[in-house]
């Protein structure tokens, strides 16, 4: 027996509730509200930390499937009749009325062949016919209902006409639709600010849907994102301090004041700059983005490597649901759970609606310590999210969005090797902890909707960043005048305020202009103490930014199918910067006004095809530095062009294939680097040039088997050096010379159960650490394995996986300590195999 709250739950009291899920019978969710709705503080307080325990997580995998009894037949299957708001992008009539098909299952034809015009956009449509009208307003023809969910195409007839005629031709376009026709690609993107389909844009993107049911392996965090997404390269200091690169465009391994080259984006909404990755957790998230090659046009500074854009579900105005997943996991005998809730409440029926998703996981740890802690690293994650949607007319939407999460680690993850000639002796000695934590917030506002002939958005966001770590500065404890064991405490927070408004033609997507205001302030610390000795100030950078930005962006077509893309961003950027050096405080004001360009030209020679060629260029602005690595105390601006020649056949959901190569110019390499005694400073590191090709694919083998597969290989390398001779190895840091992944999916019924079987195996190549030859270490080069399965019926969902199948131990990261690096060489090992089992359940 367990307590939860001031209850006691037996073994046998959570075998009957699992039986009443596997036998569908509806248990009163009334019994177990104290869990959340106690009264007592005390209560509530244990109760959340209870939630990530593993008994509680096996209690609440049956929790999982208590139903609310409804009148009628299955809830579940009621709510699925029902559709969520349509949004569809402009575009060919054809490949509009595929999405749409797609979305709500009605079946659209046409007296003869479809006609060749161009649709408007659709935004929150709340049904089938008031998208069709939307589509067709002003082309000269309408849609004519034959019946709820099916419509036909036809002119708009003469006023003096009736419509005897087109009654007596409904009858005859009622055919049933060709269920043995290929689905055709629905895939819209969103990253380039407007609605596009997947199937003509001139840059290379790639999507991951996130939808539990079609992926048994699900994606729990963003080093599961780079496993399924070629060119995305992370490090592995630990969850929430990791910094994201993509396609080779890597500065440094250590998270220092540079600013990131790839920006981080949360519904159109920027909530990074030079902050590293804050490891959301992908629940309840609609899609993943990934846009690579420089995005500065769009985005502004720090865009040099692209975008990583984190799509959400919006509040559902129509229906009420739920969901609760409950996890259980165990890692070397080393146990965690977690829960998972989303709820979608409308409050005013097609008006106003708010959409909520909570979540708490503790994970387990895998390194254990000579002096007896074992499993050392175990983290805890919690956090949410709380959305509102209000229609405030039938063409304007106002959305509300608010997140929060925080993580907590109780140690580091590396580990260090012996100076033997041995290297797989491994030494588990380490006197002091090293926990960290990061904690993240945003808020946001997006307003949308129709100003005569234009489409017109407004989005506000903030984002709020703070994390800290706890250092073995021992090593370097003589660097600060210290003796004896020491200790370094670094504190950093991150602050990210945008405004943008733009405005695209309310017809179609083909240009898009606007203006944008970010302003972006960072501010780190750090302390070292010594046993008996009072805390001292080593370290101090603060940074503010302000950026003003004009941009735009427009297609035009030069020739049947062929269309040139030219987009544009000027802006001004004003920021500020101190820094703390050995007592001596700098700082000094820093204004820029610089231009990114772009030009792309794209083939279209079918509904599905697009072949590209686009040309592309971003820069970030310069900043201060220590005094011992520039004369004048700075670094300087640095620039990246890419040149890309791409292609994207997207025929289905089921069947794909795309094809790149690039060449990237990067000049004056902003790099964050360790001085002698273990601080992060920058400094321009010389110029780079990047050579590489990637290739993706997915194809179905039979109706219930596909493969998925992906490469991407990369030269990159230091082809002019300021930090003195070209070294022998001269690739640029962190992300390895080849990735690839296959993968295979087999669904299949058991018998009243939809059953379906996933496996991947992804290879990482050799990389590098740092330019610093002192500092030069291998790591990479290694294979790893996952295998998950699943089943549904109904409203419920069964799933397992297992990560890490062959139990490697391989460096995915040699670093760890900035203090000790130089004297150890540090490691940090694949997360051993981990068995994973989660129980789902919808209303």
């Amino acid at each position: 027996m367990f307590m939860i709250g001031r209850h006691c739950l037996s073994w046998r009291q959570i075998f009957r509730a699992t039986q009443a899920v596997m036998s569908s019978s509806p248990i009163p969710l009334s019994r177990f509200s104290f869990l959340v709705f106690s009264r007592s503080a005390t209560d509530r307080s244990w109760c959340i930390r209870s939630l990530a325990s593993w008994r509680c997580g096996i209690a609440l995998m049956a929790i999982a499937s208590i139903s609310i009894p409804l009148p009628g037949n299955d809830g579940c299957a009621a709510a699925n009749l029902e559709a969520p708001p349509i949004s569809i992008p402009a575009g060919p009539l054809r490949t509009s009325l595929d999405i749409l098909a797609q979305l709500t299952g009605a079946s659209v034809g046409a007296s003869g062949a479809l006609p060749s015009i161009r649709t408007r956009q659709v935004t929150a449509a709340r049904s089938t016919e008031q998208a069709l009208n939307i589509m067709l307003r002003g082309s000269g023809y309408r849609a004519v209902a034959i019946n709820p969910q099916a419509f036909r195409i036809e002119k708009v007839p003469p006023r003096r006409q009736t419509d005897f005629a087109s009654r007596a031709q409904a009858a005859a376009d009622q055919a049933p639709r060709d269920e043995t026709a290929p689905e055709r690609s629905t895939i819209v993107v969103t990253g380039q600010k407007r609605l596009q389909q997947i199937n003509t844009l001139p840059v290379s993107v790639a999507v991951l849907s996130l939808d539990p049911d079609k992926d048994p392996r699900r994606i729990l965090d963003s080093r599961d994102v780079a496993l399924a997404i070629e060119g995305l390269a992370l490090t592995n200091l630990g969850p929430g301090r990791n910094r994201q690169f993509i396609r080779g465009v890597a500065d440094s391994p250590f998270n220092g004041p540079s600013q990131s080259t790839v920006a981080i984006v949360l519904d159109g909404a920027r909530i990074s700059f030079d902050s590293p990755d804050p490891n959301l957790r992908p629940i309840d998230l609609q899609r993943i983005e990934v846009l690579k090659g420089p995005q500065g046009p769009l985005y502004g500074s720090g865009a040099l490597g692209g975008i990583y854009h984190l799509v959400t579900r919006k509040p559902d105005l129509s229906r009420a649901t739920a969901d609760l997943r409950t996890t259980a996991q165990i890692a070397r005998g080393s146990p965690g759970a977690g829960i998972e809730a989303v709820a979608n409440l409308p409050v005013v029926e097609d008006q106003f609606a708010v959409r909520a998703v909570a979540y708490a996981q503790s994970e387990p740890g895998w390194i254990d310590i000579i002096d007896g802690r074992r499993n050392a690293n175990r983290t805890w994650t919690r956090g949410g999210r709380l959305a509102g949607r209000w229609q405030v007319v039938s063409d304007w939407t106002v959305d509300l969005t608010g997140v929060g999460q925080s993580i907590r680690v109780s140690d580091a993850q590396y580990v260090t090797l012996a100076d033997t000639a041995d290297d797989d002796d491994v030494d588990l000695e380490r006197p002091l902890k090293e926990p960290s934590h990061s904690r993240f917030l945003s808020a946001a506002m997006r307003v949308e909707g129709t100003l005569g002939r234009f489409r017109i958005v407004s989005s506000t966001s903030w984002a709020d960043q703070h994390l800290g770590a706890r250092l073995d500065a021992t090593s370097a404890a003589d660097q600060f005048g210290l003796t004896g064991r020491a200790t370094f405490d670094t504190t950093s927070k991150y602050s990210v305020f945008n405004q943008e408004v733009r405005i695209t033609p309310g017809d179609n997507g083909r240009w898009i202009a606007g203006i944008s205001y970010l302003s972006a302030q960072s501010h780190a610390i750090g302390t070292i103490m010594a046993s008996g000795n009072a805390p001292q100030l080593v370290d101090r950078a603060d940074r503010n930014v302000n950026e003003l930005a004009a941009f735009a962006e427009a297609t035009v077509s030069v020739a049947s199918r062929l269309d040139l893309t030219l987009g544009g961003r000027i802006f001004r950027t004003k920021g500020h910067d101190e820094l703390l050096e050995k007592d001596d405080a700098r700082s000094e004001p820093i204004a820029e006004v610089a231009i990114s360009p772009s030009l792309a030209l794209a083939w279209l020679p079918n509904d599905h095809s697009v072949i590209f060629a686009r040309f592309a260029q971003s820069l970030r602005p310069g900043g201060l530095t220590s005094l011992s690595q520039s004369n004048n105390g700075r670094f300087k601006a640095d620039e990246l062009t890419t040149f890309e020649l791409g292609s994207r056949w997207h025929p289905s959901n089921r069947k794909s294939l795309s094809a790149s190569i690039f060449l990237t110019e990067w000049h004056d390499i902003q790099s964050d680097y360790l001085l002698r005694n273990g601080i992060v400073s920058t400094r321009n590191a010389g110029d780079g040039r990047i050579i590489g090709a990637e290739l993706s694919g997915e194809w179905p083998l039979s109706r219930r088997v596909s493969i998925s597969s992906g490469a991407s290989m990369l030269d990159a390398e230091l082809v002019r050096s300021a930090l003195g001779p070209l070294a022998r190895d001269r690739r640029l840091p962190v992300t390895p010379w080849l990735t690839a992944r296959t993968g295979v999916r087999v669904d299949l019924p058991i018998g009243h159960w939809l059953g379906n079987l996933a496996a991947q195996a992804n290879y990482t190549g050799r990389s590098r650490l740092s330019f610093d030859e002192e500092l030069d270490r291998r790591m990479g080069g290694y294979f790893q394995m996952a295998l998950a399965a699943g089943l549904r019926r109904g409203c419920l969902n069964i799933s397992a996986r297992i990560d890490n199948l062959f139990d490697s131990e391989a460096d995915t990261f040699a670093f760890g300590n900035p203090f000790a690096i130089r004297e150890t060489r540090q490691y940090t090992p694949l997360r051993p195999r981990t068995f994973s089992l989660s129980l789902a359940r919808e209303w």
